[in-house]
């Protein structure tokens, strides 16, 4: 394993990723989820497809965890609720 990539292609990276998916898809909705999610694969020069496939079905994983938070808990505010929505995410992921 290469220095500096201990968290990738692995359950922490899986974590990685659905984790920020979910919180983005929290703040900004499923569509700015779905682009920022885009945007960052976008940012790894020669990804292969594998890891593109793995990448965004977290990612999509994390959409889904945010809908399930906004069903049970209805909108959270991205700044004044910080801390309710990190709990959230902990407990769903």
């Amino acid at each position: 394993l290469r220095q500096g990539h201990e968290f990738w292609n692995n359950e922490a990276d899986a974590f990685k990723h659905a984790f920020g998916s979910a919180d983005m898809a929290l703040d900004m909705g499923q569509l700015g989820s779905i682009i920022g999610g885009i945007y960052h694969e976008k940012q790894t020069k020669n990804n292969p497809y594998g890891e593109w496939n793995m990448d965004s079905w977290n990612n999509n994983e994390g959409r889904k965890i945010a809908e399930e938070i906004k069903k049970e808990y209805g909108k959270i505010s991205p700044s004044s609720q910080i801390k309710k929505k990190m709990q959230l995410l902990q407990q769903k992921l």
